[in-house]
C-alpha cells in the first residue's frame, strides 16, 4: 500500500535537475554546521554569500519547478499551509509596527527562505528524487561531523577536574561560535543519531553508535546547561517509553538498567561544575536573593531577568510585540534597572517562547504553539498510523524525530537560536521527513496544488527575488567595504579606510557598525593633527560618524554616552541630553557617565544639577570621590559639597539594605573608607570587616597585628584569586618592607611591567604613611573597552567596535587601585539601584524607561547638518 502511495504520489522528474541543485544548496547551508565559529561567518564577508547564494538559487530552482505544469506540486498537507500562511501574515504586520523595519524585513526574508525550502523538500523528497533516508544521514553526517570537529578544538587536561580550569573548559563554542548554540545543536541532532544507529544494520550501524557517541561527548564538552536539560528530558522519556511498552520479566530488566543509565547520566553531570554551583544555588536557598545568586550562577540571574525584559516588552506592545529582530535595538529600554551594572543590548532572551512574545506578542506565541500543535499532532498520528508492513526504517526515524524536537524544545526554554542555519535547517529537515513519511503511510492526502496557484507562486518567488536582492546587496557591499577598511587599518591605510567607512555607513545606513569603527579610528588618530582647521575638520569628523553610529542604534548607551563626551568642551546643552540618555539607558554603569553629565550642568552654571549627578556617581563609583581632580580646580572648591552629598547617599544606603544582605558588609566598609579617606567620624569598627580594610584602619594603632590580618588572609586565599593576593602582598609589603618586599616583587604578577614595579618599591621605601604613600604615584585612566558587538548588530565587523569614551581628569591613584581597597559593587545590589533611581528621577528628573512608560524622556535632537 505504502509503496503504492509513493508512486503516485509524486512523479518522478530527472535526477539532475531534482537532486544536483537541492543538494548543492543543502550542502552549502549544512557547511555552517563545520565552519569554525560559523555565526560570525554568517554575519561576515564573505561567508554571508554562501547562505544567500544558496537562498537564491533556492528560490531560482522554485520558480522553475513550479512553472512544470507537467509535474505535480504539492501543498504541505496536515494543516501546515494554513501555519506557514498565518506565519507570513504575522511576520508582516509585526514587521510593518516595528522601530526598525529594516532590520524586520531581514527576519522575515530569512522565515521566507526556510519556509521555501520546506515546500522544495516537501516535493523534492521521494522516489526518482532524494531519498528520505539519504536526507536523514545527511543530517545526522552534518551533527557527527560538527562534534567532531567541537572536539577537535577541545582542550581538557587531567587537571580539570580538580580546579577553576574545569568551567572553562566545559564551554566548547566551537564550531557554531557560542556554546549554546553547539550544545542545542548537537541536543537537537543526538535523537536522529541513536535512531539512525537502531535503522541501520551492518557497519553502518557501527558507524551510527560511533558517531552518537561522539555526539554525546560534543554536548557534554558544550558545558551548556540548557542542553543538558533537553538530554535529560529525553532520556527520561525514552527509558519510561521503553519500560512501559515491555512487560513480565522484561519490564523489571528494563527499569533496572534505565536507573543505571540514568544514574550514570546523573554522574556526567554532576561533573559539571556548573550544573554543581546551579544544584547548589536551588538547594541552598541562594536563588531567594539576586546578590547571592549572582556571585553563584550569573547566567542563571541573566536568564530571570531577560523573562522580566520580555515580559515588559510584552506589556508595552502586547498584540506584535517589538517586531523580529528589533530585540537588540530596543532592549534597554524594557531592561529592568535591578539588573545593575549586568548586560545591556541583548540580542535575544534565552528562551524561545518568551523572545516570540517579546518580538511578535500574542501574535507570535500563538504562531509558535501553533507550530508545535500541528507537528506534534503530525508526529501522533503517524505513532499510531504507522502500516506494520512499512519500510523497516520509518519507524525509528519517527521515534527520531519526536526525540529530537522534544530535546530540543525542552533545550530551548533556556536559549533562543533559531538565527543559527545549522539548527534551523535541521528542524525544517524534521519537518520535511515526518511529511515524507506520513505521505508514504497514507496518513492524509496532501493535494497537488492547482495551475493558478502555482502561477501565483511563481510571481511570488519572483517578488521574494526582488526582495532579497533590495534587503541583501546594499548590505553586503558594506559589509564588504568593512572588512576592507579594517584590512587597511591593519595595513595602515588610514585614508582609505575611513573612505570604505563613509561608502558602507551610506549603503547600510541601520547598521552603526561603519560609523563608529569610523569615528574609532579618528579618536585614535586626532592627537597626530597639527592647525587648527586641520583639527577642527578632523573633530567634526568624528562627532558626524557617532551620529552616524547613535542614527542606526539611537538605544545604545555608549553611542550616547561617546558623543556626549566629545560634545562637552565645546556644546555642554547638547551634552547634557545624550548624557541624560546614556544615564537614563543605563543608570548604573562603570564609565563615569554621571560625571560626563555633571561636567554639562556644570558647563551651564546649572550648579546643584550638577553637584547631585557627581554624588551619584560617587555612590555607583565608590572610588570617585578619592580621585587626584578632586585636588584641583575648580573641583576642589565645591569637594566638601560632594562629598558631604555622597556620604548621605551611603548612609541613606545603609539604613536601606538589611545587615544579613550579602552585600551589606562591601557597602559598610565602603562607607567606611570614604569616612577614613575624607577625614570624617567613623563608623564602629564590625567583626565582618575584611582583612584589607581592617589592616588599613588600625594599623597605626597595630602594625604587627594588621601584619598578621593580612598574613593570614593570604594563607587563606586562593591562587585562583590573584588580584586579591597581589593587594594584601602589596598592603603588607608596606607594612613591613624588610620583611615582605622582596616576596612581593617575586610574587606579584607586575613582574612584566618593570618600571612600574620599580616606583612602587621606591615609594614603600619613601613613604611611610599610608594615605600620602596611596596618593604619590597616579597613572592613566583605566580607559574600559567594549566587546563582543557581533550578536547585537549581526555583522562580524562590529566586534572591533571598543570605544568608551571618557572625559578627562579621571586618572586614578596608582597605589590606591592595586590596594584594591575600592572595587567595583556587585553586578547585582537591587537597594542601590532602586535609591539611584530614585534620587535620579526625583533630582535630576531623568527617570528609567521602565518607569516612564517605556521610553526614554530626553528626546533625540536632530542630527547636525553635514
Amino acid at each position: 500500500m505504502s509503496s503504492a502511495h509513493e508512486s503516485s504520489a509524486i512523479a518522478p522528474i530527472p535526477l539532475w535537475k531534482s537532486h544536483g541543485l537541492i543538494i548543492a544548496v543543502l550542502l552549502a547551508l549544512g557547511l555552517f554546521a563545520w565552519l569554525p565559529m560559523s555565526y560570525y561567518q554568517m554575519v561576515g564577508w564573505p561567508g554571508i554569500l554562501v547562505w544567500q547564494l544558496a537562498f537564491l538559487a533556492l528560490v531560482g530552482w522554485g520558480i522553475w519547478r513550479v512553472r512544470q505544469f507537467q509535474q505535480p506540486w504539492h501543498w504541505l498537507g496536515y494543516g501546515l499551509d494554513g501555519c506557514i500562511g498565518l506565519t507570513a501574515l504575522g511576520l508582516v504586520l509585526s514587521s510593518l509596527l516595528a522601530p526598525f523595519r529594516v532590520l524586520a524585513l531581514w527576519n522575515v526574508l530569512m522565515a521566507a527562505s526556510y519556509g521555501l525550502l520546506l515546500y522544495v523538500l516537501r516535493n523534492g523528497v521521494g522516489p526518482g528524487q532524494i531519498a528520505a533516508i539519504a536526507l536523514w544521514r545527511g543530517s545526522a553526517i552534518a551533527v557527527v561531523g560538527s562534534a567532531a570537529i567541537s572536539l577537535g578544538f577541545w582542550r581538557p587536561n587531567p587537571s580539570m577536574w580538580q580546579d577553576a580550569s574545569f568551567e572553562e573548559l566545559l564551554r566548547n563554542l566551537q564550531p557554531l561560535g557560542h556554546h549554546n548554540f553547539v550544545g542545542g545543536y548537537f541536543v537537537l541532532g543526538l535523537p536522529l543519531v541513536v535512531a539512525l544507529a537502531q535503522a541501520e544494520k551492518g557497519w553502518r550501524r557501527g558507524l551510527a553508535i560511533v558517531g552518537a557517541a561522539i555526539v554525546a561527548v560534543g554536548l557534554y564538552a558544550s558545558g551548556s546547561r540548557g542542553a543538558l536539560l533537553g538530554l535529560v528530558a529525553w532520556l527520561v522519556v525514552m527509558v519510561l517509553s521503553r519500560v512501559w511498552r515491555s512487560q513480565g520479566a522484561q519490564r523489571r530488566w528494563f527499569a533496572l538498567g534505565s536507573l543505571l543509565v540514568l544514574a550514570g547520566v546523573g554522574v556526567l553531570l554532576f561533573s559539571n561544575p556548573r550544573v554543581r554551583g546551579t544544584l547548589r544555588v536551588l538547594l541552598t536557598g541562594q536563588w531567594m536573593e539576586f546578590s547571592l545568586l549572582s556571585q553563584s550562577d550569573g547566567p542563571l540571574v541573566d536568564r530571570i531577568f531577560m523573562a522580566q525584559a520580555g515580559f515588559n516588552l510584552f506589556k508595552d506592545h502586547p498584540w506584535f510585540g517589538v517586531g523580529p529582530g528589533n530585540l537588540s535595538r530596543v532592549f534597554n529600554l524594557y531592561r529592568p534597572i535591578e539588573m545593575g551594572n549586568g548586560l545591556d543590548h541583548v540580542q535575544q532572551l534565552h528562551n524561545t517562547p518568551i523572545h516570540f512574545l517579546g518580538e511578535m506578542g500574542l501574535v507570535g506565541i500563538g504562531i509558535y504553539l501553533m507550530w508545535l500543535g500541528l507537528v506534534g499532532w503530525l508526529w501522533v498520528r503517524l505513532v499510531r498510523g504507522l502500516p506494520t508492513d512499512a519500510p523497516a526504517w520509518q519507524r525509528p526515524l519517527v521515534y527520531g524525530i519526536g526525540g529530537s524536537f522534544w530535546a530540543y524544545g525542552v533545550s530551548s526554554i533556556t536559549d533562543y537560536q533559531l538565527e543559527n542555519i545549522a539548527i534551523a535547517l535541521t528542524l525544517v529537515i524534521n519537518i520535511a521527513l515526518l511529511l515524507r513519511v506520513a505521505d508514504a503511510a497514507a496518513i492524509a492526502t496532501a493535494p497537488p496544488m492547482s495551475a493558478l496557484h502555482r502561477r501565483l507562486s511563481s510571481m511570488g518567488l519572483l517578488v521574494l527575488v526582488a526582495l532579497l536582492l533590495q534587503g541583501w546587496l546594499p548590505f553586503n557591499i558594506a559589509l564588504a567595504l568593512n572588512a576592507g577598511a579594517i584590512a587597511d587599518i591593519e595595513a595602515n591605510r588610514l585614508g582609505p579606510a575611513q573612505e570604505k567607512f563613509l561608502k558602507a555607513a551610506i549603503l547600510a545606513p541601520w547598521d552603526p557598525t561603519a560609523g563608529a569603527l569610523a569615528a574609532q579610528q579618528l579618536i585614535e588618530l586626532e592627537p597626530a593633527i597639527q592647525g587648527a582647521e586641520d583639527l577642527r575638520a578632523f573633530q567634526e569628523g568624528i562627532v558626524t560618524n557617532l551620529w552616524s553610529a547613535l542614527e542606526a542604534a539611537p538605544n545604545d548607551a555608549w553611542f550616547n554616552h561617546n558623543l556626549a563626551v566629545r560634545l562637552l568642551p565645546t556644546q555642554p546643552d547638547q551634552a547634557e541630553i545624550f548624557a541624560s540618555r546614556a544615564v537614563e539607558l543605563l543608570p548604573r554603569n562603570l564609565n563615569y557617565t554621571y560625571y560626563t553629565l555633571g561636567l554639562s550642568y556644570l558647563n551651564q552654571d546649572k550648579f546643584e544639577a550638577a553637584m547631585t549627578a557627581f554624588a551619584l556617581e560617587g555612590l555607583v563609583s565608590p572610588d570617585f570621590t578619592t580621585l587626584p581632580l578632586w585636588q584641583t580646580e575648580p573641583f576642589s572648591d565645591f569637594a566638601p559639597v560632594v562629598v558631604e552629598a555622597t556620604l548621605t547617599l551611603y548612609d541613606a544606603l545603609l539604613r536601606q539594605v538589611p545587615p544579613e544582605q550579602f552585600n551589606y558588609q562591601v557597602l559598610y566598609e565602603y562607607a567606611q573608607l570614604l569616612r577614613w579617606w575624607h577625614n570624617r567620624p567613623l563608623l564602629p569598627m564590625e567583626d565582618f570587616i575584611s582583612p584589607l580594610t581592617r589592616a588599613a584602619l588600625t594599623w597605626t594603632e597595630d602594625p604587627e597585628e594588621a601584619v598578621a590580618v593580612l598574613t593570614q588572609a593570604i594563607a587563606d586565599t586562593p591562587a585562583s584569586q590573584g588580584e586579591l593576593l597581589n593587594s594584601y602582598r602589596l598592603l603588607r609589603a608596606w607594612l613591613q618592607p624588610d620583611a615582605y618586599l622582596e616576596e612581593f616583587v617575586a610574587e606579584s604578577d607586575l613582574g612584566a611591567d618593570a618600571e612600574v614595579l620599580s616606583r612602587i618599591r621606591e615609594h614603600i621605601v619613601q613613604f611611610r604613611d599610608l594615605k600620602p604613600w596611596l596618593t604619590s604615584l597616579t597613572d592613566g585612566d583605566g580607559q574600559r573597552l567594549r566587546k563582543g558587538l557581533a550578536f547585537a548588530y549581526r555583522n562580524r565587523e562590529a566586534n572591533y567596535i571598543s570605544l568608551l569614551l571618557r572625559p578627562g581628569n579621571l586618572a586614578p591613584y596608582t597605589l590606591l587601585k592595586l590596594s584594591g581597597l575600592f572595587a567595583d559593587w556587585s553586578r547585582e545590589f537591587p537597594e542601590l539601584d532602586r535609591l539611584v533611581e530614585a534620587v535620579k528621577t526625583a533630582e535630576l528628573g531623568l527617570p528609567h524607561p521602565t518607569r516612564n512608560g517605556y521610553r526614554l524622556s530626553v528626546e533625540l535632537p536632530p542630527p547636525p547638518e553635514s
